[in-house]
């Protein structure tokens, strides 16, 4: 039997693996199957920001479940915060890129950056937040009139602002603090796919489609994996090149 546990943020995510893992510590979960889990059906959070008593709750399963088996191993949903935690929960975690490289790829503009040079890629620049007026933008993108705020560092939407004409921005951002910003492209189709990227092989997992939900202005995303009607709509040769490159371009950085 596998002795690896998944460390992320749901249980389901790990449902059709089968035995490969022994177990998992997630924020949502039954608690049943090995599963050690923060929130139950009647307990829910936002995971897209920071919470200590979870990160907490966390380090605790973790440290014990080395305790009880030197040999356990842990798979993070999001290996960055594999680094959190002292140096021997590192030693037990298994696939764990550089925190150098990880950094890199979770910092939004650095990333648009590097994928731009060989992807196409939407126009953007990085303003402070006392740039990130509707007319300060519309100079940068003469021919849109809606656009995107998205923080550096964020995920899963949270950080992430859909603005148009005559909307104040200054409720949404920081001053000091810098943002990728850039058009909002209308009737579009967003894909994302996982690559795993071995030292000897590249492995390109089923696309799936981003969707998106606006409330009060903030998107919020998440991915379908039925995607059967949407590839009668985008070049699918072009969409299999791009991740080819951004997977190549990876594997070398």
């Amino acid at each position: 039997m596998s002795n690896v546990y998944w460390v992320g943020v749901r249980q389901s995510d790990i449902e059709d693996t089968g035995d490969l893992f022994k177990g998992s510590i997630t924020i949502f979960g039954n608690n049943q199957n090995g599963n050690i889990a923060y929130c139950n059906e009647n307990k829910r959070i936002n995971h897209n920001i920071v919470n200590k008593e979870c990160d907490l709750f966390f380090e605790k399963a973790l440290e014990s479940l080395c305790e009880k088996d030197d040999s356990v191993r842990f798979m993070f949903y999001n290996p960055e915060l594999a680094y959190q935690y002292d140096e021997h929960i590192k030693q037990h975690t298994i696939c764990l890129n550089s925190y150098q490289l990880l950094t890199a790829l979770s910092n939004k503009q650095r990333s648009r950056f590097m994928v731009s040079r060989i992807v196409d890629t939407i126009p953007f620049v990085v303003l402070k937040g006392t740039e990130c007026t509707y007319e300060s933008i519309q100079s940068y993108f003469r021919d849109y009139d809606e656009f995107v705020i998205q923080k550096i560092f964020s995920s899963g939407g949270e950080g992430t602002y859909h603005i148009s004409a005559k909307m104040k921005t200054n409720c949404m951002v920081t001053d000091t603090e810098e943002y990728l910003v850039a058009p909002y492209i209308k009737d579009s189709i967003s894909l994302n796919t996982h690559i795993v990227v071995f030292d000897d092989d590249i492995v390109y997992l089923p696309p799936s489609v981003q969707i998106i939900t606006e409330i009060n202005n903030i998107v919020f995303v998440w991915c379908s994996k039925n995607i059967t009607n949407v590839f009668y709509s985008i070049n699918i040769s072009n969409f299999n090149s791009y991740c080819k490159n951004a997977s190549i371009f990876n594997k070398n950085a």
